[in-house]
């Protein structure tokens, strides 16, 4: 009886053990289910994350790209701007250098007298305002002196007036003594014509017992502001 009491005991206990190690294995298959489950659902987690983080990168890549273009169209903008700017610019300039060879007064008879009559007044005031010596109370240099003749004529016939009838003696300016340039005389007739490259001549013939039988050509041209000037005086003797 006693035998048979421990067999069952023992049973009992190998049935006990079976279902407490067939919970212990449903513990753990459900323990490791839900791990999976967690690991399962973390992984999508980290993949929707990287996707996330995926498209705001490319979205801003996108955006970079926009704004790099963006950027670059209004440097072009930018450019093609200050390129009309400077046509604008140059052009303006281009017309102001055209302006300059333009005259302020048109050219007829008339104002060729006008200018020819300035130009003797420049000269002869120049040499009525002198010492006694013949020295200029106004200008002290030729370079000075050509300054004031070129508001009337040409560097050129500057020079030809200023090494003609004036000398440096002791530092100081003085007129020579001899008889002056040849002018035009109003009270007799002249030719009045058009020469080349806009350029106007003024012609006239003398004869008297100081210069003889001559024809002076006076040519008139326009200086860089406008205005005409004498540009040379030439002669021939007729005789």
């Amino acid at each position: 009886m006693k035998k048979i009491l421990t067999t069952s005991l023992a049973g009992l206990l190998v049935l006990g053990g079976c279902a407490f190690g067939s919970d212990e294995n449903s513990n753990t298959s459900g323990d490791q289910n839900e791990d999976e489950k967690d690991k399962t659902q973390q992984e999508e987690k980290n993949q929707n994350e990287n996707q996330d983080n995926t498209k705001d990168e490319k979205d801003s890549d996108m955006n970079n790209n926009d704004s790099d273009e963006s950027s670059k169209s209004d440097k072009n903008n930018d450019d093609t701007q200050n390129n009309e700017e400077n046509n604008d610019e140059n052009n303006q300039s281009s017309d102001k250098d055209s302006n300059n060879t333009e005259a302020k007064h048109p050219m007829n008879k008339d104002r060729a007298q006008t200018e020819l009559e300035e130009y003797e007044e420049a000269f002869k005031k120049v040499i009525s305002y002198t010492k006694d010596d013949g020295e200029l109370k106004e200008y002290k240099t030729k370079d000075k002196l050509k300054e004031h003749f070129m508001h009337f004529m040409s560097a050129e016939q500057a020079d030809e007036l200023i090494n003609t009838y004036f000398e440096m003696q002791d530092d100081a300016l003085h007129v020579k003594a001899m008889d002056g340039p040849k002018f035009l005389d109003s009270d007799q007739p002249f030719e009045f014509k058009q020469g080349s490259n806009g350029n106007y001549k003024v012609v006239q013939e003398t004869d008297n017992e100081l210069n003889g039988h001559i024809k002076t050509t006076y040519t008139l041209t326009v200086n860089d502001g406008g205005y005409w000037i004498i540009q040379d005086v030439t002669s021939e003797s007729l005789e």
